[in-house]
Formats: structure tokens, C-alpha cells, sequence
């Protein structure tokens, strides 16, 4: 890349680490489970199995474990501020243990959402074996449904029992 490399105030902007290494999920901008729930049920942080450092976090979702009127999850919410133009890289790992199998309707383990009460633009689902990135972009409707549709796949085989590292380059456009 051309010109001035970034000072340490402007790379801060771009190097977020969402870890776990504070022992609990209070970097993260909130916790969803299901709603009248215990939150020890859906969400621990753990010491074993880890990925690098001392922490990992666990999510349970059972069936009936649903968020307000959204849907069966445990998840936490990050608030990171990309727009127009931005170019981001993310990395993370996920495990799913040897018993999991895919929910019935969404096996969700990452997503962006927009500012917008929509479904969102980009969600990592994982079906039985695989993985599949779907994509819900373009031309927005008023239900949310956007004009392009596209599923991909990523890994045709999930390593259940081991973690799964992904790393993403999203350019943010309108």
C-alpha cells in the first residue's frame, strides 16, 4: 500500500481483539440468550478447551432457547462501527464438539448485521458436515429480503472435535 504508515492512534481503530482473556464477556457490548433464562445455562467461559490464551467462550443453544422474538441463540453482540468504503480483516476459531448437529433451521455461529432491523447481510451457517456462508445483499425490501441471494459454501467438511480457524477481508459497500 501507498503512503504514510498508520500511527498507533489510527491502527487502534482497525486492531479490536474480541477475546475472552478478561474471564468474562464484559469487553463484548452484550449477551443474548434465551429471554427468562439463566445465563449459565447458554454461556460460560472456560479454561479447556482453548483455542490461545487462558479463555474460551461456550454457547449452548438447546431447541425453545429463543432471544425475544428472534430465534433459538446464545450470542454475544459486538458494536464495531465499519462504513462505507472499509476494508476490515477478521479472524476467529470456533469448535463445535464431536455430538454437535445442525439445529433444524439455523446453525449460526457468526454474523454482521447492519443498523438496520434485518436479517443479516452476511452470516457463517453451518449445515451437518459443512459450512456455508449466505448472503443477503442489494436492494434491500421492507421485510428485510435483499435482491441478492447467495449461499457459499466454505468447508465441505466440519472438523467436529477441532477448531476451525477462519479468517475474512470484507470490503463494506452500499
Amino acid at each position: 500500500s501507498c503512503g504514510a504508515p498508520l500511527t498507533d492512534e489510527q491502527l487502534s481503530v482497525y486492531l479490536t481483539t474480541g477475546d475472552w482473556e478478561t474471564g468474562d464477556h464484559s469487553q463484548w457490548n452484550g449477551l443474548q440468550y434465551k429471554t427468562g433464562g439463566v445465563e449459565s445455562d447458554q454461556f460460560a467461559v472456560v479454561q479447556d478447551p482453548v483455542r490461545q490464551g487462558n479463555f474460551a467462550a461456550q454457547f449452548t443453544v438447546r431447541p425453545g432457547d429463543v432471544f425475544g422474538s428472534g430465534g433459538e441463540r446464545s450470542e454475544v453482540v459486538w458494536k464495531s462501527g465499519e462504513g462505507e468504503g472499509d476494508d476490515y480483516w477478521y479472524s476467529w476459531s470456533t469448535l463445535f464438539p464431536k455430538s454437535w448437529t445442525a439445529p433444524s433451521y439455523f446453525g449460526i455461529f457468526l454474523q454482521w448485521h447492519s443498523g438496520l432491523p434485518y436479517p443479516p447481510p452476511i452470516a457463517f451457517d453451518a449445515r451437518d458436515d459443512s459450512v456455508q456462508i449466505k448472503m443477503n445483499t442489494g436492494v434491500v425490501d421492507a421485510s428485510g429480503v435483499g435482491s441478492v441471494k447467495q449461499i457459499f459454501p466454505v468447508l465441505r467438511t466440519l472438523a467436529k472435535g477441532s477448531w476451525n480457524d477462519f479468517v475474512v477481508h470484507v470490503h463494506w459497500s452500499l
